[in-house]
């Protein structure tokens, strides 16, 4: 029996497994790149300031 099901009488529910590899896709990489064009102006402007 796992720690988990003796503590709490169920099986661990991860989220490893769920899906197929093949859908998983990198996300937020965009965002990334936009804070990060956002933090760049935003020292260029500080620094003409």
């Amino acid at each position: 029996m796992a720690p988990f099901e003796a503590l709490y009488g169920t099986r661990c529910r991860s989220l490893v497994g769920w899906f197929e590899s093949t859908q998983l896709r990198p996300r937020g990489t965009n965002m990334m790149r936009k804070a990060l064009d956002h933090v760049r102006v935003i020292q260029d402007r500080l620094r003409t300031a």
